[in-house]
This record gives structure tokens, C-alpha cells and sequence, in this order.
């Protein structure tokens, strides 16, 4: 276990948006969609069974959870609800200890109520269009890899300057409805893909995935990489079975080699990589959003006992409990071994949380998880609500 193995170190966790397991460390036409994804894996850790658990806050929520390891609330964004908020998170952890807290969103910081959201989260420097203004858009905003080029030189300031910094980054090109311009597309699909949405979707992750293999080269470049600890992880699904055609959803089975299901749609990929890691390594157990904090915090030996956060280590021990609300049903929840969807009528679907393939039932206690997490949620959403106003 790498506990402490990196205090001191500078911190980037990247968000991509729309980013899901699926097209992680998959081949089309001899292609790897992911190279630079999969390079980062084989130089850390990589989670292949990381879930998101984002809420009405889509992306925002994904930014408090990996920020703060609270759960986002079970109808409203948090960001616009408790916006004004103190919220203890681990950015302004850092920053009490001499840490630079910096975010990087090339859209508008209105948006969402990041304007609000992000002093909540102790972010003091906030690079949002302001600071991107019109370079190299890519649908609603600057492309994924000018967020990272631009970037790169403000992270080198601080490292220069002997400033350690927490640097979290919202890639934005990958999002719906996924047209990434044709001299931006590196990956070739085969006539069967061609022009369905998951093959669109699949041509615009291989882009974000140029963009992350660039920033890294540049990290490298700049003698800042091996003082990093790096976390990438998905932001919340893009393949919406609602919005698939039987023939997106072929192509989907087709990678998979089995039906697209619900599981599929909430497993993202988490890659951790961190001075004391072991590169290539996998852990199958479950991981959600809400861990990515206390892992991160672990990894710098920085003590949570004083803070309150609903995740856990994901590279220590402790059974795995997550709680899924808003686009699947309160109850619904991940343990070490299962994945328990609440329908509606309160009837369950259970799905094996390390293959995602359908089980015939939910299994022993399943009534009773379902009760505790959504006990654990409510307690979140106290906890927020009593935080003090800034």
C-alpha cells in the first residue's frame, strides 16, 4: 500500500468528460482507442470497475465528489444549491499546507454555478473562458487540447517556483452530441461504425485521449511528471440508451460482446499513477467518484480524520459500499461483488460489479443496502446543508 509514498507531490486530476469504461483499452481495426489512457495505466494503477455517481449536477457534481468526497444531492445540483457554501475538500486542505489551488474549465464559470461552486471548494485560481477566451473551439468551448497547452505553462510557474499545486482540469470537446471536426479524427472505423453514435462516440474519446497523451508528453517535457500524483477519471456516461438506436447498440454489443446495460452505462475508467505505485497495476474491486478523494489524500499522507467524506481509500482495504440516485433510483447501490438496481415500482435488477453481466437476483441483504446507502446519502445532504455560509 502507497500511503504517503507521495506527499509533497504536485497534484492533477483530470475530468473527461462523457468518458466511459467502454472505451478503455479497446481495439478497432487493430487501433487502440485509448494509447495515451492506456500508457498512463501501465505506468500506475488502473480501476476497471470505477462507477460514477453524479446526480442533476452532472459534471459539477462529478467536481465535488472527486474534490470533497460528498454525494451530490438527490434532485438538485448541489453546486446551485449549496453554492455559497464553506465545503471542507481536499483543495483547500492542500491550501492550508501551502498548496496552490487551481481549476481549468474552458467554459463559462456561470455555468453550472462554478462561479459560486468553486470558492465553495477552496479553488482560489479559476481558468475558465475568461482565460481561454476563442482559442481553438471545438464545439461549446476550447478543445480539449488547448485546455491542456495553455495550461501546461501555468503549471510550470508554480513548479519553477518551488509552489506545489492541486490542478483540476474539465475536459469539454467529448460531450454529446460527439462531432469531433474530421482533421481532428485520428481513429478509422470500420464501415459497420460509421456514422452511428457509438462510433462517434468512440472517435471523440480517442480524440480527448490525444489531448491527455499531449499534456503528459509536456509534463514529462518540462521535468514536472515524476513529482505528480495524476488521477483521470470519467465525469458521468455518453452512451444513453434513451438516445442508441438498435444499431448504436449493436455496435456497442459488439465491443463488449454481450448487451449494453445499465451497469455499462455508469462504469467509467479511474488511472491513478503517483511516486510509490507500481505501474501496470489493476484493482478489480469497485471504486466510485466519492474515493477518488481519500485515495488521493492517502497517497500524500495527509490525515482525514478530522473531515468528513463518504469515500474510502480505494488502494486500502474497508468494504465497498456506493450509492447511485437521480438517473438510477435511491437504493440503487454497489458493493463489493454486485451492482443492485431499484426500478421504479421498487422491484430490483442485480448485475455482477466486477463483469456487469445480469444476475438473477439481487442476492442476500439487498433491501437492507439499499436502505443503509440512501441513509448514507441523507446524511450528505444534511451535512452540506448545515455547512457554513461563506
Amino acid at each position: 500500500r502507497p500511503a504517503g509514498k507521495a506527499r509533497g507531490g504536485r497534484v492533477i486530476v483530470i475530468l473527461v468528460g462523457s468518458l466511459q469504461a467502454v472505451a478503455v483499452s479497446r481495439t478497432v481495426d487493430g487501433q487502440r482507442v485509448t494509447p495515451a489512457l492506456d500508457a498512463l495505466a501501465a505506468d500506475g494503477v488502473y480501476f476497471p470497475n470505477a462507477y460514477t455517481q453524479v446526480s442533476a449536477g452532472n459534471t459539477a457534481d462529478a467536481e465535488v465528489m472527486v474534490s470533497a468526497g460528498l454525494y451530490p444531492l438527490g434532485s438538485k445540483p448541489l453546486s446551485e444549491e449549496y453554492g455559497d457554501r464553506v465545503i471542507p475538500s481536499l483543495p483547500r486542505s492542500l491550501a492550508a499546507i501551502g498548496y496552490a489551488p487551481m481549476t481549468f474549465h474552458p467554459n463559462d464559470r456561470e455555468y453550472w454555478n462554478r462561479d459560486q461552486l468553486y470558492p465553495a471548494l477552496g479553488f482560489t485560481e479559476i481558468y475558465d473562458k475568461d482565460f481561454y477566451g476563442d482559442t481553438d473551439v471545438i464545439g461549446i468551448g476550447s478543445s480539449d487540447e488547448a485546455l491542456f497547452a495553455e495550461a501546461l505553462p501555468e503549471l510550470k510557474r508554480k513548479h519553477d517556483a518551488g509552489t506545489p499545486f492541486y490542478a483540476a482540469f474539465v475536459t469539454l470537446t467529448g460531450h454529446h452530441p460527439f462531432e469531433i471536426p474530421a482533421d481532428r479524427q485520428r481513429l478509422k472505423l470500420p464501415a459497420e461504425m460509421r456514422g452511428t453514435l457509438t462510433g462517434d462516440y468512440l472517435v471523440s474519446m480517442n480524440y480527448a485521449d490525444l489531448a491527455i497523451g499531449q499534456f503528459v508528453d509536456g509534463l514529462k517535457k518540462e521535468g514536472i511528471y515524476d513529482d505528480c500524483v495524476i488521477v483521470v477519471v470519467g465525469d458521468h456516461f455518453g452512451l444513453q440508451q434513451p438516445q442508441m438506436s438498435a444499431e448504436d447498440m449493436a455496435v456497442a454489443e459488439k465491443l463488449l460482446g454481450r448487451p449494453y446495460n445499465d451497469a455499462d452505462r455508469i462504469n467509467i475508467p479511474l488511472v491513478v499513477t503517483a511516486p510509490g505505485i507500481t505501474g501496470g497495476s489493476v484493482v478489480t474491486r469497485p471504486v466510485g467518484q466519492v474515493d477518488v478523494m481519500p485515495t488521493v489524500a492517502a497517497l500524500l499522507g495527509l490525515p482525514l480524520d478530522a473531515q468528513v467524506h463518504f469515500g474510502r481509500d480505494a488502494l486500502g482495504g474497508g468494504p465497498v459500499l456506493l450509492g447511485e440516485r437521480y438517473y438510477l433510483a435511491a437504493g440503487t447501490f454497489i458493493d463489493d461483488r454486485r451492482i443492485v438496481v431499484v426500478n421504479e415500482d421498487t422491484t430490483m435488477e442485480a448485475y455482477d460489479a466486477l463483469t456487469r453481466e445480469p444476475l438473477a437476483k439481487p442476492g442476500a441483504g439487498a433491501d437492507a443496502t439499499a436502505e443503509r446507502v440512501v441513509r448514507l446519502q441523507e446524511l450528505s445532504d444534511a451535512y452540506v446543508s448545515a455547512l457554513p455560509k461563506r
